[in-house]
């Protein structure tokens, strides 16, 4: 993890403001190379947006209730979506037309993710399994079942041949697909995401009792805490930024939070008018950052940057 300098000054401002008319943000997440993003909603449609222009590009509509969760392929010639309709679905970009739908679990799908070839998608859902899908065979049935865990899986992130969930049961669940070993790490508090951070080299674990905890991955050591956040009723997240400088969260009182890896120290809060619960993710390569509440997508970004555009997207 980096070393930093408590004095350097970090501030970020609103570039854009989008609006979801119909319906509830869910999720965000960038796609790979941070151009664009995805957001998922309660309208049941998952949407690509440019937000660096303030646009939106494509609508994905083919969920039979809310879509909870969406993410890019590496490619970014495909889209998976898990939806409260229990159903995994993998999109054409270009053309927003399904081309598989994925149908065993028996709960809601509340993660996704690729693999780096984008051949595979995995996905984490209230069943309390994980499970792998072939996104190039004709096979309905996934490749591989994770689980059964002790409660609802809420997060699902690969790197490279590793698989990381996160469940409610307080338990972060690592699967070593090389070399066929399970890890299993008590939390002790339901867990709502896990992910690894930006060098592969910790797990960041965000949970209901308002706090967030960075552990060594190799040992399970807990480096650090950060508090200062509301999180208890809902799946709050939390992430590293792109070189793991910063861990960025939202919370249930209508606020963004980035704290300093290091030291834990708060280091900048972001008032949001809707005082509700706020999500929010991190540019895989710079420190620009989107947050969501309720039905609104917010860009930020440092001071001496210029939007592309000052248009607002209702």
């Amino acid at each position: 993890m980096p070393t930093e300098s408590e004095s350097e000054e970090f501030k970020v401002e609103c570039k854009h403001t989008l609006n979801c008319k119909n319906g509830a943000f869910r999720s965000v997440a960038w796609n790979v190379d941070g151009n664009y993003c995805l957001t998922s909603a309660s309208d049941k449609s998952v949407m690509l947006w440019n937000p660096h222009k303030g646009k939106l590009l494509q609508s994905y509509v083919g969920h039979g209730s809310e879509a909870l969760v969406a993410r890019s392929s590496g490619d970014n010639g495909s889209i998976a979506s898990g939806g409260a309709d229990r159903t995994v679905i993998l999109w054409d970009v270009a053309t927003a037309a399904p081309l598989k739908r994925w149908r065993e679990h028996a709960g809601k799908i509340n993660g996704v993710c690729f693999n780096e070839l984008s051949s595979v998608v995995i996905s984490a859902s209230a069943d309390a399994t994980g499970a792998a899908w072939d996104t190039r065979s004709k096979s309905k049935s996934a490749i591989i079942t994770f689980g059964k865990f002790g409660d609802s899986a809420t997060s699902a992130v690969v790197d490279e041949a590793e698989v990381l969930f996160g469940c409610l049961d307080g338990k972060v669940w690592r699967f070593d697909l090389r070399n066929g070993k399970q890890i299993t790490d008590t939390i002790g508090a339901p867990v709502v995401d896990a992910e690894f951070s930006s060098d592969s080299q910790c797990v960041l674990v965000s949970t209901m009792d308002n706090c967030i905890r960075l552990f060594d991955k190799v040992d399970g050591k807990l480096l650090a805490e950060y508090v200062g956040h509301v999180a208890k009723d809902f799946h709050v997240r939390a992430m590293t930024n792109f070189d793991d400088s910063l861990i960025v969260g939202g919370s249930e009182n209508g606020k963004l939070l980035f704290w300093r890896t290091v030291s834990s120290n708060v280091v900048l809060t972001l008032d949001h008018p809707e005082v509700s619960l706020v999500n929010g993710c991190a540019h895989p390569k710079e420190n620009k950052f989107l947050s969501i509440a309720r039905n609104v997508l917010r860009l930020w970004g440092s001071p001496e940057d210029d939007p592309d555009s000052e248009e607002n997207i209702e």
